[in-house]
């Protein structure tokens, strides 16, 4: 018997937020934070088995889009270590309903280069825990850490 599978994974997300800062000095800023984060999956699954004895194959062709919201709520801190480096971390927790939640936890060092720009560096760890409560064919659940380096440009105006 021999199997072979083409899996495509797609998974698409943003967030809208805004954050209070409850506590500042010249160098720290805590900020309380909420908002809206919206993820899109797409899984593509085309496999066919070929059983170990002469005769058809067994060919599998599934597609599944899902995408659900979430409100987070957290804090975040900014610290500036000198005039062109600022530490952030960020910690929140999403929540949509029993079966959808998500713990998010950034950290990253932002070197500010000039007036309208920074590049950052840094790290993202992102626990999700998703059903969208149907059964049988229809079923779709997403239990995984996303975690793994970050980098970008920030533009400031």
């Amino acid at each position: 018997a021999s199997a072979e599978a083409d899996i495509t994974f797609e998974d698409t997300m943003f967030e809208i937020g805004a954050g209070y800062a409850f506590a500042e000095s010249t160098k720290m800023r805590w900020e309380v934070i909420g908002g809206a984060r919206y993820t899109r999956q797409e899984l593509e699954v085309d496999a066919t088995l070929n059983p170990p004895v002469p005769g058809p194959s067994i060919a599998v062709d599934k597609n599944n889009d899902e995408d659900w919201w979430h409100g987070f709520a957290g804090v975040r801190l900014f610290y500036s270590l000198t005039d062109k480096w600022t530490f952030a971390g960020r910690s929140d927790y999403g929540y949509g309903d029993s079966d959808n939640t998500a713990v998010n936890a950034t950290f990253f060092f932002d070197y500010r280069f000039n007036d309208w720009g920074s590049v950052l560096a840094g790290f993202r760890y992102l626990d999700y825990d998703y059903d969208n409560g149907r059964s049988g064919s229809n079923h779709y659940a997403y239990d995984a850490v996303q975690q793994g380096p970050l980098l970008g440009l920030t533009v400031h105006w």
